[in-house]
């Protein structure tokens, strides 16, 4: 019988085991904790569409945060820099995201908080053109003349001023690049005539970020949703992989020298996309920037926006966000 009774139990401690560790895990202090609370501290973003047989994952986050101390400490240093700045006249509101790409801790601040995304909307705008060009490749080098059937942007924008010519022709792929590195309005116009709203808003709802419509108030989008575009580009999860390693290789090219470059030494590579946003009828002024820092293995996503009077400060105070939490970051590698 012993020969029996002994596998026995050995298998049975070792189902008793598995249905342990099944249903548990440890929290950061070392104690159980139920899998089901580990799941519902895990959000998804999957492609929504009419599968039958998949549901694709483009990402998925955390909701509440691990963060290693010095994390913990840079949050400490981010809140108070930020607080003492909006208590100026200046700096009305700044919301923060940083994540690092690598390990996944990150810090939100102000993340709820809408704005008006301005020129921020032309990376989603690339991402739909670049998936147009995964199902017709021959569509990069197309050339499209700019004429009277393109909307024309009247508005001359703050911080860049480099547009295509009316009546010249480009390829579309010249087209995505002025739209990004030189933040062409009408570059960006061109792209959307060539695709339709469809597409363009296809991206949106593929990503389960808000989409824009006539009746959307002027602040509608938080650095959280917003992140979610450089995510899926890094990660290669919406895009083929030469498409994404292109859309960030064009990014990288973006002709901004201030806010968050200005923080990072001149030698790290970096794929951002900024927004500015002026009111006719107030002084507020809305500047953001948002992009991937490569930090040698190490590279981390950042993104600020702000709402304040005064370009030039809301620019030195993306700047020093970007210097705090680049020397943060590569502290500890």
């Amino acid at each position: 019988m012993r020969n029996y009774v002994v596998p026995a139990v050995i298998g049975l401690s070792a189902l008793a085991i598995g249905f342990c560790v099944g249903r548990f895990t440890c929290d950061e202090h070392g104690m159980r904790k139920p899998l089901a609370s580990i799941r519902s501290e895990v959000s998804e973003t999957r492609v929504k569409g009419n599968f039958h047989f998949i549901n694709p994952l483009l990402e998925c986050d955390q909701s509440t945060p691990v963060l290693r101390a010095n994390v913990k400490e840079l949050e400490k240093e981010l809140v108070s820099f930020i607080n003492n700045s909006t208590a100026t006249a200046d700096i009305e509101h700044v919301s923060l995201y940083y994540r690092d790409l690598n390990n996944g801790p990150w810090i939100g601040i102000g993340t709820n908080k809408p704005f008006s995304p301005a020129s921020l909307l032309k990376v989603p705008v690339m991402i739909a053109a670049l998936k147009q060009a995964e199902r017709d490749l021959a569509l990069l080098n197309r050339s499209f003349k700019f004429d009277s059937s393109v909307p024309v942007d009247m508005v001359d924008p703050n911080i860049l001023d480099e547009q295509i010519k009316f009546g010249g022709s480009y390829t579309f792929k010249s087209l995505i690049e002025r739209m990004i590195i030189n933040s062409d309005n009408n570059a960006k116009n061109m792209i959307v005539h060539i695709l339709g709203d469809d597409a363009i808003f296809g991206v949106w709802n593929d990503l389960g970020v808000p989409v824009p419509t006539d009746r959307t108030p002027e602040d509608f989008l938080t650095v959280r949703d917003y992140s979610s575009f450089f995510r899926v580009l890094f990660n290669a999860t919406y895009l083929s992989r030469e498409m994404s390693e292109m859309g960030l290789e064009i990014l990288s090219r973006t002709k901004f020298d201030s806010g968050l470059s200005a923080g990072i030494p001149n030698e790290v590579q970096m794929s951002n996309k900024f927004g500015e946003r002026g009111f006719a009828d107030s002084n507020v002024k809305q500047l953001h920037d948002c992009g991937i820092v490569y930090s040698g293995k190490s590279p981390y996503l950042i993104c600020v926006m702000t709402r304040g009077t005064d370009w030039q400060k809301q620019a030195d105070l993306i700047a020093e966000i970007s210097r705090m939490v680049y020397q943060a970051h590569t502290d500890v590698k």
